[in-house]
């Protein structure tokens, strides 16, 4: 179980890459962006403790749902978006600049997962072990996709995707509150509609276009 909460974002990440970009596996430098966002997560921990505020218990629903927004999910992606872009500026959209962002993200939130296991050890509950890294990825997928998108465009359309990128924590805070107040069914149902359309999503806009062309085509160019 265990296992599961520091294994699983790295095996969905490889899991997209391979099913679109497997030429992209055995290139030179393609765990670098990684081995950055593990490394990113160092400094992103201490202004996490200083910036977290209070660990308090809070009892009504509004509140409970901003607790688990900010504390699980919007302050790390804030942080390991500002790590990413410190590290490589604003590029220009490419595959590989994709690539390097998903690679990033792996990788921070791989280090965030395993802060888990630290911060929480003796207080696993199934939220911690398996609903919040699920959760994670289809935030990871996101973001990824969203900033990404942001590369191709300039000024405005430029942050408002960057910031449309962070606020996709809203959405697996809503699990995260499903939980707490008892309908752990509908929590698990929110997390795996998001997991599945993030992923759909990412394979379905990311699929090579040799793939989309009509098989007529395709038999006629044989």
């Amino acid at each position: 179980m265990i296992f599961f909460l520091f294994a699983s974002i790295p095996l969905t990440f490889l899991f997209l890459v391979s099913c679109c970009h497997a030429d992209a596996l055995g290139r030179r430098g393609f765990w670098i962006p990684v081995v950055q966002g593990v490394f990113t997560y160092l400094p992103a921990v201490l202004l996490f403790l200083i910036f977290r505020g209070s660990s308090e218990a809070v009892y009504t629903t509004a509140r409970l749902y901003f607790f688990h927004f900010y504390h699980d999910y919007f302050l790390w992606l804030l942080l390991g978006t500002l790590g990413y872009f410190l590290i490589h500026g604003f590029p220009k959209y490419t595959d590989e600049g994709g690539l390097d962002l998903f690679g990033f993200f792996t990788g921070f939130f791989t280090a965030v997962n395993l802060f888990e296991l630290i911060f929480r050890t003796g207080n696993f509950t199934p939220y911690t072990l398996f609903l919040l890294p699920l959760s994670r990825i289809s935030l990871v997928i996101l973001a990824t996709m969203l900033i990404t998108k942001g590369f191709s465009f300039d000024g405005f359309q430029q942050w408002a995707l960057f910031g449309a990128a962070v606020l996709t924590a809203l959405l697996p805070a809503f699990s995260a509150l499903l939980y707490e107040i008892h309908f752990p069914v509908l929590a698990w149902l929110v997390t795996f509609i998001l997991i599945l359309g993030a992923g759909g999503v990412y394979l379905f806009s990311n699929r090579s276009y040799r793939y989309r062309i009509n098989p007529f085509q395709r038999n006629r160019e044989r």
